[in-house]
């Protein structure tokens, strides 16, 4: 299953900490030399949403860009170039389109590269929200068409209603659920796939040798455990063997760094959302799949296959503590 890359540069930037209110936020001045290292390796693809920070972290994006037009360092050419998506939750008495439209008005922008609708509809009744979504791409509001954590039966129950561009999928080396149904769904109906939480929330970017405790593993203290599946202690503490065992066979990797690799290895034609907590981090990251040099960064057939069978055994273990989830946040729609 190990292939060569596809892509010269398979990421696409996060911003859900370009504001206050959804998990840490980052200073004006690191969010600028963030963006600044993103345009210099020609990184031009951006992800937001409303709920990151009430809309904030678009304004945060387009305010950003606009700083750096100022200061000459983006040209009008250069402009033509980024992809930004955002997404929204789907509610009866709502419009998607008036969604889009605040989108675009925050982002100062005449379109958006994908609009995506986040999570799927208890009552499974998608004919209004996604005729309004037909619609928008018809006008040129937005270019794709997306769903987010949308599951297989979603999916199919769309299929008499809207052609479907793009998808947001959680998985990593510790969540492979995807791989089972929607992956295959969506190489067989050319959808493109969009993978968030790389890198488990930040659980597969930390050195793990020294934090076998969850008292000394500072994820634990901002709140988010509670919403993801493999951030339980109880859980974590079955988890932490395997990971050092992931971070031993990762090396020379670290293995946030290795995590990454994998994922494009496993699906080379998918994108993958990462967020940052610095320009340095995301650094790091585009140095992986850099094409400055012959020397392509790449697991080894063994390091690969190792990975995919400890990703299996860990996938195994969270399973067994959450045999209905079938998202990363075990939630339920």
């Amino acid at each position: 299953m190990n292939q060569l890359h596809k892509k010269t540069n398979p990421l696409i930037l996060g911003t859900w900490n370009f504001s206050s209110g959804y998990y840490s936020s980052i200073s004006k001045k690191e969010r600028q030399q963030i963006l600044r290292t993103a345009i210099s390796s020609s990184l031009f693809h951006f992800d937001s949403a409303y709920s990151y920070g009430n809309g904030k972290s678009e304004q945060a994006l387009s305010s950003g860009i606009k700083q750096l037009v100022k200061e000459n360092f983006l040209t009008q050419s250069d402009l033509k170039k980024f992809q930004i998506s955002s997404k929204s939750l789907l509610k009866e008495n709502f419009s998607v389109l008036d969604d889009i439209k605040k989108s675009l008005f925050r982002l100062n922008s005449d379109f958006l590269y994908a609009f995506f609708a986040h999570w799927p509809k208890p009552n499974k009744k998608y004919e209004n929200n996604f005729s309004q979504l037909r619609q928008a791409k018809e006008k040129g509001m937005i270019k794709k068409i997306g769903v987010s954590n949308f599951s297989l039966e979603d999916l199919i129950a769309l299929e008499s209603i809207c052609k479907i561009d793009v998808i947001q999928i959680g998985l990593n080396l510790l969540w492979l659920q995807p791989l089972e149904d929607i992956i295959p769904y969506c190489k067989k109906n050319s959808i493109a796939i969009e993978i968030y939480a790389p890198l488990a929330q930040g659980l597969l970017s930390s050195n793990l040798t020294d934090k076998q405790e969850t008292s000394n593993f500072p994820i634990f203290f901002d709140g988010r455990k509670k919403y993801l599946v493999f951030l339980q202690e109880q859980l974590f503490s079955q988890l932490m063997h395997i990971l050092i065992q992931m971070e031993e066979v990762a090396k020379p990797f670290k293995l946030q760094e290795a995590a990454l690799l994998w994922l494009h290895q496993l699906i080379p034609d998918a994108y993958i959302v990462v967020g940052v907590s610095s320009a340095n981090q995301l650094t790091q990251h585009l140095n992986l799949f850099s094409n400055k040099t012959d020397n392509k960064k790449m697991l080894s057939d063994s390091q690969f296959n190792e990975l995919f069978s400890l990703s299996q055994k860990a996938y195994n273990i969270v399973l067994s503590y959450f045999p209905n989830a079938t998202n990363i946040f075990n939630h339920h729609i």
